[in-house]
């Protein structure tokens, strides 16, 4: 597993830019692109839009499955559904669901793939930060009904 420092090719929310959708519309897609970088091993600055205690707990829960002797290879397919909901007071909740093909790869280098799986990460965002998330199977009732 590589721990090099990588760029992700995900578009970042310009200073002028005054559209709160839009602007987490691009916080989610970085949030998720991010995700994947951590699960495969990389160093990911989730600082640079969470709390730190926040970007610890995330590295803090990935840390079983790096530590195992095992690599991960994220693959959270082409497409998923974001639907955003602005409360009054300017605090964002958002949805994102997206199926998740990833594979392990065994140190003997054998690739293990998943069955395809379907979930959904909820988070609250204030401002341009992430104050919490979760991460949870879609199959769950009162997420299937969370709007």
């Amino acid at each position: 597993m590589s721990s090099q420092q990588q760029t992700p090719n995900v578009p970042r929310r310009s200073e002028g830019d005054s559209d709160p959708i839009a602007s987490t519309r691009l916080l989610m897609e970085r949030f998720t692109f991010d995700l994947a970088l951590a699960l495969a091993g990389h160093e990911v600055s989730f600082e640079d839009y969470t709390s730190g205690e926040l970007a610890e707990h995330i590295r803090w829960s990935l840390r079983p499955l790096l530590e195992g002797g095992s690599a991960q290879r994220p693959n959270f397919g082409e497409y998923g559904e974001l639907q955003i909901v602005v409360h009054p007071d300017g605090q964002k909740f958002c949805l994102v669901k997206f199926d998740v093909y990833s594979r392990t790869e065994l140190v003997s280098g054998l690739l293990l793939p998943a069955a395809r799986q379907r979930v959904a990460l909820d988070v609250i965002v204030d401002g341009d930060r992430i104050r919490d998330f979760g991460i949870y199977p879609y199959d769950d009732w009162w997420l299937q009904n969370w709007l």
